[in-house]
């Protein structure tokens, strides 16, 4: 049973509305008709109640609301995407610096680099860098924000080829906890950029990212199915060991869900569930996938392995 509980934090009417003139974003408040809405993150396990939450338009409102969260002694949270499961996003009668309103992206087809606010999710990130046929290594769901998973390193689909996330981190605008806009990178603030690529979030808000891109055109990926047996297992694990560097995998041992690919008969069965994909040349995609799709001798349940954007 989730508990409920309403903030118990109260703040000054005339400092929010004080803040409230400082910001070109916007502040809600308990009160206010969108809170229960905003406050909350993907795991809705999580149930917190922020004093306030601030949706900064740019990095200066940044400042502010770290100036606020300081003068009135709150916790602070950042939210990019809300999608860690642990609910960082949120805090009780702290305050939520909710970036979702900063989702400027600029793509340099010449350089091969973009440089993002950090309130996007990689899915709207896929999409402007997709058209100039170019991605940087992100995660497996399209929701998961642009700021929370390269502070924490980032593994996905094309991470086995190019690395993690935060290895095509180029640089970071970030706003630390005295108010300064600083840049981190190789050349500026070194040991700050150090940290931030593995240290996580607690170096400052990051409001901007840049990274590096890495030619892309369509892939070959989708999901393979097997009965979670001993010996599938241990051929999973073989094969993936020595699969192309252009082939990542994910998988999961889990339930059968019932999807329309999936025999219904299997559905509610204990299968492996790997969800591949294949960033190489598509001519050599099919030799790519032969040990996966004959895992411990068996045939798979369900095969969607094919061409996809």
């Amino acid at each position: 049973m989730i508990l409920q509980q309403s903030p118990t934090m109260r703040l000054p009417n005339q400092a929010v509305r004080a803040l409230e003139q400082h910001l070109s974003g916007s502040v809600i408040r308990p009160d206010d008709a969108a809170y229960d809405q905003i406050r909350q993150v993907w795991n809705r396990a999580v149930n917190r109640y922020p004093a306030l939450i601030v949706q900064p338009a740019h990095a200066q409102d940044v400042r502010h609301a770290i100036a606020f969260a300081r003068q009135h002694n709150l916790p602070i949270a950042v939210r990019s995407g809300g999608h860690s499961p642990a609910g960082y996003g949120t805090v009780n009668d702290g305050l939520v610096i909710d970036l979702n309103r900063m989702k400027h992206v600029d793509v340099d087809v010449t350089n091969r680099t973009a440089t993002a606010e950090s309130g996007l999710t990689w899915g709207e990130f896929n999409q402007a860098t997709y058209g100039a046929g170019l991605a940087t290594p992100g995660p497996d769901v399209a929701a998961v924000g642009l700021g929370g998973h390269t502070l924490g390193g980032g593994f996905g689909w094309l991470s086995r080829k190019h690395g993690l996330t935060v290895d095509n981190l180029l640089a970071a605008e970030l706003v630390t906890a005295d108010g300064a806009v600083i840049t981190a990178s190789g050349t500026e603030n070194p040991d700050l950029f150090w940290a931030l690529r593995g240290g996580g979030g607690n170096f400052g808000v990051v409001t901007s990212l840049q990274f590096t891109l890495h030619p892309l055109g369509d892939v070959t990926g989708g999901v393979l199915v097997y009965p979670a047996t001993r010996d599938i297992l241990r051929a999973y694990a073989d094969a993936g060991v020595n699969a192309p560097n252009e082939l990542t995998t994910l998988a999961s041992v889990t339930l059968a869900p019932p999807l329309p690919f999936i025999p219904e008969r299997h559905r509610g069965t204990p299968v492996l569930m790997m969800i591949a994909c294949y960033d190489g040349d598509p001519a050599m995609s099919d030799g790519a996938f032969v040990a996966f799709r004959q895992l411990g001798g068996a045939q798979p349940i369900a095969d969607t392995i094919g061409p996809v954007p």
